[in-house]
């Protein structure tokens, strides 16, 4: 088992702290949503411990090594990450857009090697894009282009995942894809992914653990944990919408 963990890590840009004093561990095999509101710091946090933000405090450590001493190779290859709105080339194919996962193993002029292949072909298999293979990435829609990125991620063979917002844009057929498709990347290949998201009743019902950010608090637990915890109940702080625990879900009165 691999374990990514902040201990004592405090989150903000520019400045100005969002959230201090953060402790959590994610372990591989576990899917996890992180859900807060809009500008409440879950994309800082995720660009944070992906390394793309400077942390203002604290400790990050993967396997309790600290990540400051690793280098970007090896960063690369404990953990990968896909963003909201990522800018890419859409001129490339999709197994084009795949194989640059494999980029930390070996550099953009290296072959690539019969493994290497076979886990481009897995991961396109496992993403349910292998017929899209030779498509240019301006030809997918919005779903087919997520699952393009995701399989990118899925070949840079790393333990760790985050995603920011994977499921916007898409419609509710296929956000419940993609979430089975996290979930299942995390049971087959033991993978840790973290993904946010702001789809609160898919989260609840499909991952094992929570992280949210709320009223300047922080938890961490698994699903049904917090939910018996009654941190839901009032979450949107009105009577017109309440929280079914057996459900799992939001309801309008």
């Amino acid at each position: 088992m691999n374990v990514f963990k902040a201990v004592d890590l405090s989150i903000g840009y520019k400045g100005k702290t969002l959230f201090t004093d953060l402790n959590f561990e994610l372990k591989t095999g576990t899917l996890t949503a992180l859900l807060g509101s809009n500008g409440i710091g879950k994309s800082t946090l995720l660009k944070t411990i992906s390394g793309l933000l400077d942390k203002q405090q604290g400790k990050l450590l993967i396997n309790e090594q600290n990540v400051d001493a690793f280098s970007v190779h090896e960063f690369a290859q404990m953990v990968s990450v896909v963003l909201t709105n990522e800018n890419v080339n859409k001129e490339l194919s999709v197994y084009e857009l795949v194989k640059l996962g494999r980029q930390p193993y070996t550099n953009w002029f290296d072959k690539l090697s019969e493994q290497d292949e076979l886990l481009i072909e897995n991961a396109l298999n496992d993403c349910e894009i292998i017929d899209l293979k030779n498509r240019k990435l301006a030809q997918l829609s919005d779903g087919q282009l997520q699952r393009s990125l995701i399989a990118r991620a899925v070949v840079q063979d790393t333990p760790f995942i985050f995603l920011d917002e994977p499921s916007t844009h898409l419609d509710l057929y296929h956000k419940v894809r993609l979430l089975k498709l996290l979930r299942k990347l995390c049971a087959n290949h033991t993978k840790c992914i973290l993904f946010s998201t702001h789809d609160l009743d898919l989260a609840l019902q499909l991952s094992d653990e929570i992280m949210l950010l709320k009223d300047e608090k922080f938890y961490h637990n698994t699903t049904n944990n917090l939910i018996n915890q009654g941190v839901f109940d009032r979450f949107f702080n009105t009577d017109d919408i309440v929280f079914d625990k057996e459900r799992k879900q939001f309801v309008i009165l």
